[in-house]
């Protein structure tokens, strides 16, 4: 079974997060893609039935793990705390996905992880491959991160290998690197809504700063009173 592929979104409470996944899970579905969501809470406790229904009577009498079924659906409730792993695990087996979405985060996810940052952060986390200030805006280049993501893993062609050149040099740049600088750029690109599409190849070039130079004078006395 292939490893399905996770990218985290997180940000401040009412930053937009939960927009975000909404308008991703569109976009995912659209092209045919299966996609899982996973919502990270802070929160004591998680309820799974009204009180004194058979299901919580079930949970109260020691079930480890109770489900409930439907004509039209189904639940699993698991009456302590999973670790994140062994849950995307879970649904990975259950739902045959292509991407799983994870809104919030948690001391078990990893550095390396994927990540969307919605709104004003604090403070960069690592393995943060995009920086959404309005999640309103055009997410085209968050679309091909994210397809190229399911689509490829960890590992991408030569052809599509983003390069880094200073001063003529190649620069070898490390895959979360890779990722955060395209995810930038192809944000920028995207929310300019200028020319072509963000997910098209982009060419930046930045000159050389030239370096000035201040006359310094004599040094001057100063009055202090």
């Amino acid at each position: 079974m292939k490893k399905t592929p996770v990218v985290y979104v997180y940000g401040i409470s009412d930053s937009g997060k939960t927009r975000l996944v909404e308008r991703l899970l569109l976009m995912l579905i659209k092209k045919g893609n299966r996609v899982g969501t996973v919502k990270m809470s802070r929160a004591e406790r998680l309820d799974f039935d009204i009180e004194g229904k058979d299901t919580e009577r079930h949970v109260k009498a020691g079930s480890m793990v109770t489900a409930a079924t439907s004509l039209s659906n189904a639940i699993v409730f698991i009456p302590k705390h999973q670790d994140l792993h062994h849950l995307i695990e879970m649904m990975s087996i259950t739902g045959d996905l292509d991407l799983i979405i994870a809104e919030g985060m948690g001391d078990d996810v990893p550095d390396t992880a994927p990540k969307i940052a919605v709104g004003v952060v604090k403070g960069r986390v690592p393995g943060t491959i995009m920086e959404l200030p309005n999640v309103e805006g055009e997410l085209g280049g968050l679309f091909h991160l994210v397809d190229r993501l399911m689509a490829k893993g960890d590992t991408v062609g030569e052809e599509d290998r983003v390069e880094l050149r200073v001063g003529g040099e190649d620069i070898p740049i490390k895959p979360f690197v890779r990722d955060y600088l395209e995810g930038t750029i192809r944000g920028a690109v995207g929310a300019l809504r200028e020319t072509g599409e963000a997910g098209d190849t982009i060419e930046i070039s930045i000159p050389k700063r030239k370096e000035t130079v201040e006359e310094v004078g004599p040094p001057r006395s100063l009055d202090i009173d």
